[in-house]
């Protein structure tokens, strides 16, 4: 059974070699490894690395009502451990234009149809 590196609780109805979990009591995401493409690299993730600031960039973000921002906006920030660099900037942080993605958390530029070269945050 896990245990929550925040509340130190077990979390319920997981084994000790799961690799993502949310612990129910502090509302918590974790992971040993990307919840998108499963590397282990740079797992366990810092849940620092994201400010709020930063989080407020993000472009799903900017598209929700202002009565939902702010809960979304905390789901993001407890997330940030479950993914990789490159697919946390992807699920919340990659504004799309045309062929072009742009990453407003390091303004890193690439064509869709290639692999995206985030800078490491």
């Amino acid at each position: 059974m896990k245990t929550c590196r925040w509340c130190h609780q077990a979390i319920a109805r997981t084994v000790n070699h799961a690799q993502n979990w949310h612990c129910a009591p502090c509302n918590r995401w974790d992971a040993t490894a990307c919840l998108v493409c499963g590397t282990t690299v740079g797992f366990p993730r810092d849940p620092t690395v994201l400010t709020p600031e930063q989080a407020a960039t993000s472009p799903y973000l900017n598209g929700l009502p202002p009565e939902a921002r702010g809960r979304e906006q905390e789901q993001v920030a407890r997330k940030i451990t479950v993914y990789c660099d490159l697919h946390y900037h992807d699920m919340y942080f990659t504004d799309r234009r045309g062929d072009t993605r742009t990453c407003t958390l390091c303004g890193t530029s690439w064509d869709r149809r290639k692999a995206a070269q985030h800078t490491v945050t």
